[in-house]
Formats: C-alpha cells, structure tokens, sequence
C-alpha cells in the first residue's frame, strides 16, 4: 500500500489520533510557530509541504492573518481535509496535489517554507535534494522550519526515545494494533 493511500484511507480520523500520537502535542507545533521571524502584520507567502489536514497551516494562518498559503500535499484526502478545516480563516489558501519532493518549481518564491511530520518519510537523497530544492523557493530572507522527528545519535539513544514515545502514547490512551 502506497503512502498516498494510506492518508487517503485516513484522512478523516488523522487529527484526532495527532494529540495521542505525539508528545507535548501543544509545544511541538507552537515552538515550530515561535520561530517564524516575521511581524504579524507582513503580507507572507508561505509553502506548507506535506501539508496534510492543515494543522500546520492553521497555525500559521491564526498567528499571520494576511498570509498567503500553498498547502502541497500528495493525498487528495488529507488536503480536502484541510479546506474544511481552514474555512473559518480569512487567509487566501490555495491547496495543490503533488509529490513535493519531485516538483521542480511552485511558480513563485516564498518567504516561508514550513513542513510538520512529512519529511521523515523520505529517503536520504529523497531528503538532499528536498533540502536544495526548498532553498530555491525561498525568497531572499526566507526561512525554512522542518517540525519533525529524527533519528537519535546512536542505537542506544534511539531505543530509549522509541521507548519513551511508546511509554507516552500508551499513557495517552493508544493500544497496539497486530
């Protein structure tokens, strides 16, 4: 099953499973949001990729209230999800379909690149040429905030953050699937 049909067959449960799923829920997405240099009076044009159900895009558009969002995602889904949901802001929203990691060009450059829980799923060169591509987006004093999980130092730190996590999201309610 392709990653695509996976959020596409999920789509409609992904935010309510996102608190459970990820420690500190609140301080993840707001420390990503904190970091974001701009006054919240700029008009800034911002590229949400991997955009999903919107969360990250919410954020940003409750904090930037005359942002311009491209919320790029490759489940059809998971992005119809994320136009309900943005409804309620007076943002100009635009929602495009694609595999960001091979799109060459959005058409324009952006003064913010922003991704939350989506880069993780691609590979190391997936990943390089992700990185010089997004560079290229931006503007001249644009900034680009990756909100996502990592890979611990070594096995031995790995093991106990994946302990850790499994500890919390059990605490949280989550049961294992077999």
């Amino acid at each position: 099953m392709s990653i695509q049909s996976v959020f596409d067959k999920y789509a409609s449960l992904y935010d309510s499973s996102r608190r459970k799923l990820i420690p500190l829920f609140d301080d993840f997405y707001q420390t990503a949001i904190s970091e974001i240099p701009f006054s919240k009076q700029e008009k800034i044009d911002v590229l949400d990729l991997g955009a999903g159900t919107g969360l990250m895009s919410g954020l940003v558009a409750e904090k930037y209230p005359d942002a311009k969002i491209l919320l790029v995602d490759i489940a059809e889904k998971m992005l119809a999800e994320a136009e309900k949901k943005l409804k309620c802001f007076d943002n100009s929203f635009t929602f495009e379909v694609a595999d960001y990691s091979t799109v060459e060009s959005f058409g324009k450059s952006f003064d913010l690149v922003i991704s939350s829980l989506s880069i993780h799923h691609l590979g190391n060169t997936e990943k390089q040429n992700l990185f010089k591509s997004i560079y290229g987006y931006l503007k001249p004093g644009g900034i680009f905030i990756n909100a996502d999980q990592v890979l611990g130092d070594s096995k031995e730190i790995e093991d106990v953050y994946r302990n850790r996590w499994i500890e919390q999201v059990k605490s949280n309610g989550i049961t294992e699937v077999v």
